[in-house]
């Protein structure tokens, strides 16, 4: 794998990234768009090409590449707190033919990094796949109206996902994956160089340095962040293995799930016990002060089997926090019902 991900960098694969990004996307702070590259190809290719293979030899962004434009696009019609904006970054266009060449790299690798569970950006799986598994279990749990085991899910909602990565945990995460030396130097680079400049009324304010955070926008991204949420996927399988979590299984032939992911979409099955309840937000506690997440408590409901007592839903409630919901219109924007 390393050796795949840290070969030399040949022209051709440059020329393939800068005719793989969008041409008309937003620019960032030096102007240049991919239209530029694209049309005058002939005359900056071999530039361009030398100065992103010096990147991958020396793991060192040329000055300036890094910066990068925040605009804020309003969630609602008419936006009054900083929360209703959705900030999305404005790459530099020769930073992301870097980001681009790195992410191509990685993606094929993703299916064996990450878990099965994990559908978003890894080849070969299907958000209808999710999408089937939440179904069908609403629909068990609509119908079970008997027995003694009681079945809960929690669909959590991540705050800021990408914006409340903690840069600590990824050195880490890299090495334990099995990265090497330069590999993680060139994330590093990438993650820890950026700076910032918000986009007010279409004038840029002055730049600024982050602590944490990947961006929305940087190709790289969503690989970084799926390979850090897997952290919560293997900590759900350690407590499967450990029998402290018991997942659902809505039929005796059927496999056991204990949970799906997308992104950072995050549902998660159980019993509805207190014991059950506790382990789980016992994981959930470990990966927010792991990797730096936080759940949206108000957006995170619970689902219980209809065989569930009410005194058992309102005790379990009460005690992880989460709102218990009787039907959900949605999930990854297909209704349920």
């Amino acid at each position: 794998m390393n050796l795949e991900l840290t070969k030399p960098v040949t022209r051709e694969e440059v020329k393939q990234a800068v005719f793989s990004l969008g041409p008309h996307k937003s620019p960032g702070p030096d102007g240049f768009t991919g239209v530029f590259f694209r049309k005058y190809w002939s005359t900056v290719g071999e530039d361009l090409c030398k100065e992103v293979q010096s990147f991958f030899s020396t793991a060192t962004l040329p000055q300036g590449w890094n910066d990068t434009h925040i605009a804020l696009i309003p969630k609602i019609p008419s936006p009054e707190k900083a929360s209703q904006f959705r900030p999305i970054s404005c790459c530099n266009f020769k930073y992301k033919v870097v980001s681009k060449i790195m992410s191509t790299r990685i993606k094929k690798f993703m299916p064996c990094l990450v878990s099965e569970m994990q559908a978003a950006f890894t080849g070969g799986r299907l958000i209808q796949d999710n999408i089937t598994i939440v179904h069908e279990v609403l629909h068990h749990f609509k119908n079970r109206r008997q027995g003694k085991r009681f079945d809960l899910m929690l669909k959590m909602d991540m705050r800021k996902a990408f914006d409340l990565v903690d840069w600590n945990c990824l050195d880490p995460l890299l090495i334990a994956y099995g990265f090497n030396h330069s590999w993680c130097k060139w994330i590093k680079e990438c993650v820890r160089t950026v700076r910032f400049s918000i986009l007010v009324n279409g004038s840029p304010t002055e730049f600024f340095s982050p602590s944490r955070g990947i961006r929305q926008g940087d190709p790289l991204s969503p690989f970084l962040f799926i390979l850090m949420s897997n952290a919560l996927s293997f900590l759900l399988d350690k407590g499967v293995s450990q029998g402290t979590i018991h997942g659902i299984k809505i039929k005796p032939n059927c496999p056991r799930i204990s949970h799906c992911l997308f992104a950072d979409d995050t549902v998660i099955f159980g019993r509805a016990s207190m014991e059950e309840a506790e382990e789980i937000m016992k994981i959930i506690n470990t990966y927010k002060s792991l990797t730096g997440q936080e759940v949206n408590i108000e957006k995170s409901p619970v689902f219980f089997s209809k065989n569930s007592p009410d005194d058992l839903r309102n005790n379990i409630t009460n005690r992880i926090g989460f709102p218990s919901a009787i039907c959900h219109d949605k999930y990854l924007g297909v209704p349920t019902e």
